[in-house]
């Protein structure tokens, strides 16, 4: 189990709002107070339900937020919000079934599998549709953050990056795609090579997970063909709109989530 604590907070996490971020972290920080410092019973409850009670003041602020804006995948958004609230609240009803160190590993799940997940993937998104897309670009980049600690896998992450910004670059100038078309079905075949050598690595050192994480690829391979259909189909802010996406939440979460996981395991 990875341990993500508030002293880990990076750039990675950050959607780009100082009050939402703030508020991420002072979550982080509520966490970590249980984890590593709530002991008996009673405090390990009392800090559960100020997690709850301050999670759901703050979904309640990115809720507003959305409307605000008009988000319009904001029903979705707010069902994951509940979700998340229904999961630390049914473990506070069974908390009573669940030793010191259970309710801990459990608390780390919620933090890197629901917490941290949302934040990458659904907090990103609508803070991706609230900005320009010339912010986007800019903001848009390889960061040492995002190094997994292999030479070669962390070279690989780089250059998907680096083509991707190259279609970036193309598409500003392609008036009829073509160019960037192509750039994008490089990208696509960059990929698989990508995954195919990670998981030729996963092999070498009998990584246990190894069918789940290919699974994984797959799904992300999947994206990347959706994406490449639609191409001649969107204007083409929504196209450099949908690459920046596909890259900054799918491929970052997957490094973030999995591939760190898998040199841990090493």
């Amino acid at each position: 189990m990875t341990i993500i604590s508030p002293q880990s907070w990076s750039r990675v996490y950050s959607v780009g709002h100082k009050k939402i971020d703030n508020e991420h972290k002072i979550i982080f920080l509520l966490c970590d107070k249980l984890i590593y410092h709530a002991e008996d019973m009673n405090t390990i409850k009392e800090v559960l339900k100020e997690i709850i009670d301050y999670t759901k003041t703050h979904f309640k602020h990115e809720e507003k937020y959305m409307v605000e804006i008009a988000y319009p995948e904001f029903l979705t958004h707010q069902k994951e919000h509940k979700k998340l609230v229904r999961f630390l609240a049914n473990f506070i009803e069974n908390i009573g079934h669940y030793s010191r160190f259970e309710i801990k590993e459990a608390l780390l799940d919620f933090i890197q599998s629901y917490f941290v997940g949302h934040i990458l993937e659904h907090d990103k998104k609508f803070f991706h549709f609230r900005r320009p897309i010339h912010d986007l670009k800019k903001i848009f980049m390889w960061q040492d953050v995002y190094r997994v600690g292999h030479e070669k896998i962390d070279y690989e992450h780089q250059k998907l990056f680096e083509i991707a910004f190259k279609a970036l670059d193309i598409s500003i100038q392609d008036k009829h795609n073509s160019k960037f078309k192509a750039t994008i079905v490089d990208l696509y075949d960059y990929m698989k090579y990508h995954f195919e050598n990670e998981e030729e690595y996963m092999q070498s050192i009998r990584y246990k997970y190894l069918t789940y994480h290919r699974k994984l690829h797959l799904n992300i391979i999947q994206e990347m063909n959706n994406f490449i259909r639609l191409v001649p189909t969107l204007p083409k802010e929504k196209v450099d709109r949908k690459l920046i996406e596909y890259m900054d939440i799918w491929l970052v979460n997957h490094i973030v989530f999995e591939d760190k996981r898998l040199i841990k395991k090493d």
